[in-house]
């Protein structure tokens, strides 16, 4: 048997004192818990289980990573990442903030910075759709008239070189 006896503290000392029965008994149950312990990692990844016997909520677990030492986040000397400022004369709208005092010590601010923190936000404007309308002149009866064509966006326009399918029967 491959139990560890000193793991379970049966020793041999204790074994030697019991009866040959109980002895055999307690070398089934410790066959019994090895083989239940080594079945408690099973998971349908390492075993022959179907995938649907795994919880779906059950997180795999991942191996601790070892501390590197070194602390979150960017370190000291990195290059740093973002976006240039546009310059001042290609800005739509400039909003000058000019608070009466510090936030920190109090003091009241007086006069002008002559180069003020600039904080750039890209904005996408609102998105209309573009709905024609036609005009008919008539006496109420329906009549058949000339249609003025559909337009449709480029991703569908015979002239796009890169359509969804060549087949499409868009404009």
């Amino acid at each position: 048997m491959s139990h560890d006896t000193d793991k379970l503290l049966v020793t041999a000392d204790i074994l030697e004192r019991l009866p040959p029965e109980a002895v055999e008994i307690i070398q089934i149950l410790l066959a019994r818990i090895e083989e239940l312990e080594c079945r408690l990692g099973m998971n349908p990844q390492n075993s022959s289980m179907p995938p649907s016997s795994a919880h779906p909520h059950a997180k795999e677990s991942k191996p601790k990573r070892k501390p590197s030492g070194r602390k979150r986040g960017g370190q000291e000397g990195h290059t740093k990442h973002q976006r240039t400022l546009v310059p001042p004369e290609q800005v739509t709208e400039t909003i000058t903030l000019k608070p009466s005092h510090c936030r920190r010590c109090g003091w009241t601010l007086r006069g002008i910075d002559s180069e003020p923190h600039r904080h750039q936000v890209f904005e996408l404007p609102k998105i209309r759709p573009i709905i024609p309308s036609t005009n008919g002149i008539g006496c109420g009866v329906l009549v058949a008239t000339f249609q003025p064509p559909r337009r449709c966006s480029t991703a569908f326009r015979k002239d796009n070189p890169v359509r969804g399918s060549s087949r499409s029967r868009h404009c």
